[in-house]
């Protein structure tokens, strides 16, 4: 018998092993976003796991062994991203950007095809077995009061970076620590279901989609300049010029907007529905 954490991490395996499949067979842009997503998930659970059990799990094999899988389909998820930007754009504009893209797209997704074949799924299995049981070993009250209090901390990492949203590493380390929240209020709510853990889901959520978009758009904008600069020629230099204009200034009015919503998101009582939460009488008296 699993307790919650076996039981959610099981839940996360099932789905990366779903969108792998579905990435191998037919490499949909949804696909490969959401394998990306999945491991993700994966790797936050191994985080959590290896804070609640002291020197009982390191997660290092884990995640060395998703680490050049991850970061295949990161190359082939940019040039998708990057893609849907520039069709917000207009579809017949910068057509020989669009003909790199296309050509790097196919590099890319050879490359994650590549590394999905070489994906070790039998060691994946025999480093699962002792997690497992390690994972069994935490009842469901000790991973409660701790992910809480893991929330709680990684709340107070982004308040400390509240006034720094004008440097593009400090909003995108703010980005990775509410990807983080998100994932404990994942692993929270299949322990307990609340109308607290949803409101505060809801919330998150909101603020992360808010900063992804400005992440995709810091990126794109990246990616513009670096193309202008090596491959630019006079037949599209002036509707990449207007392309990179619009969505620098897209990227500055998203940053005032997540500087605003942030300070709204923080200024919540988010303290008394978590202990709240973790003193559920449902997680006994550990």
């Amino acid at each position: 018998m699993q307790n919650g954490l076996g039981k959610h991490y099981s839940v996360q395996i099932w789905w990366f092993k779903t969108y792998f499949d579905h990435t191998m067979e037919r490499q949909g842009v949804e696909d490969v976003h959401q394998l990306r997503v999945f491991i993700k998930r994966i790797r936050t659970v191994l985080s959590l796991t290896q804070i609640f059990s002291g020197e009982g799990f390191n997660k290092k094999p884990h995640f060395e062994l998703f680490s050049p899988l991850f970061r295949k389909a990161g190359l082939l998820r940019e040039i998708h991203v990057n893609e849907a930007l520039l069709y917000e754009v207009g579809p017949g504009l910068l057509p020989l950007y669009r003909d790199y893209l296309s050509e790097s797209k196919d590099s890319a997704t050879a490359d994650l095809l590549a590394e999905g074949s070489n994906f070790n799924f039998s060691a994946f299995e025999v480093l699962n077995k002792p997690l497992l049981e390690r994972m069994n070993t935490l009842s469901d009250g000790q991973v409660a009061k701790q992910s809480a209090a893991y929330l709680t901390g990684k709340l107070n990492k982004v308040g400390a970076l509240l006034n720094l949203l004008n440097d593009n590493q400090k909003v995108h380390k703010m980005r990775i620590h509410l990807q983080n929240v998100r994932a404990a209020l994942r692993l929270m709510h299949d322990l307990n279901p609340s109308v607290e853990i949803e409101k505060l889901q809801s919330d998150t959520e909101l603020l992360t989609d808010l900063i992804g978009r400005w992440h995709d758009v810091t990126v794109f904008v990246e990616e513009l300049n670096h193309y202008a600069t090596s491959s630019r020629t006079a037949k599209d230099e002036a509707q990449l010029n207007n392309v990179i204009d619009q969505f620098s200034g897209e990227k500055e009015s998203t940053r005032l907007e997540i500087g605003i919503a942030l300070k709204q998101y923080l200024a919540k009582d988010m303290k008394t529905p978590l202990q709240t939460w973790a003193n559920s009488p449902i997680f006994g008296t550990d």
